[in-house]
């Protein structure tokens, strides 16, 4: 919550509202039944979470455009809405970059390789279907000056490596999303874990692969501990340990 307070504060909006949901995550899973028949399946968790994260976006959306979060968030997001239709679009206007340049070579780039003029004219093209002027610094040196960053896990491994790139990506948030879905239906995920998990989905999409990878270096062990079930021993606990003292009293 602190977290949240500070986010919000300092004015990021995407980190505001997956603080958010990480707490909604975590005060979910409370109410969920974490044994039983009734418990509910990974998958079915999954998409609740999905139906969560859109209603989590409509607010945030409605609680910006109405000023709430100060003036400044307020113009931004206004501009944006009205440029592509979409705060994620037009916060994020490489998508039109990566899409154009995924559409002209599926089997993506190679690693290493640097872009060619007709490679940015495309990835151009397609951050002006989104309504926005790549014609700056950002575009030429940033996304394109020395290889190819289009702000997206996904996009940078596709484009590096091709298919097998945007496989690996899906492959590693998949199993990640999966392990914190089951830990959700048994009411055993911390909430480091709901806070990782949702930043991996995000940075799928949304952020540039080295930025995104001090994230997935937590994320993959967190996914792969094993969770503490009903009726399993503790961590510190021998799985063989039997307490004679209540043996005694069940005889």
């Amino acid at each position: 919550g602190v977290l949240t307070l500070v986010s919000l504060w300092a004015d990021s909006r995407s980190l505001t509202a997956i603080l958010a949901l990480a707490i909604i995550v975590v005060l979910l899973q409370a109410w969920l039944p974490g044994v039983g028949r009734t418990r509910p399946r990974p998958w079915q968790v999954i998409i609740l979470l999905s139906l969560v994260a859109v209603a989590v976006y409509q607010v945030m959306q409605a609680v910006i455009v109405e000023g709430m979060l100060g003036e400044a968030a307020r113009d931004r997001s206004l501009e944006q809405l009205d440029s592509s239709g979409s705060l994620l679009t037009g916060g994020r206007p490489e998508m039109g970059a990566a899409l154009a340049l995924i559409l002209r070579q599926p089997w993506g780039y190679g690693s290493g390789v640097k872009p060619t003029g007709t490679d940015i004219s495309y990835a151009k093209s397609g951050m002006y279907e989104l309504n926005y002027d790549p014609n700056n610094g950002y575009v030429t040196r940033y996304l394109f000056g020395s290889g190819f960053e289009v702000h997206s896990v996904l996009g940078d491994l596709w484009l590096r490596f091709g298919l097998l790139g945007a496989v690996f990506a899906l492959a590693v948030v998949g199993y990640c999303l999966y392990a914190a879905a089951h830990r959700i239906s048994t009411r055993s995920a911390s909430a480091l874990l709901a806070l990782i998990t949702i930043m991996t989905v995000w940075n799928l999409l949304f952020a540039p692969l080295r930025a995104a990878s001090y994230t997935l270096v937590l994320a993959l062990p967190l996914a792969a501990m094993p969770a503490r079930g009903p009726g399993r021993a503790r961590p510190w606990e021998p799985s063989g340990f039997i307490d004679k003292g209540r043996l005694h009293t069940a005889r």
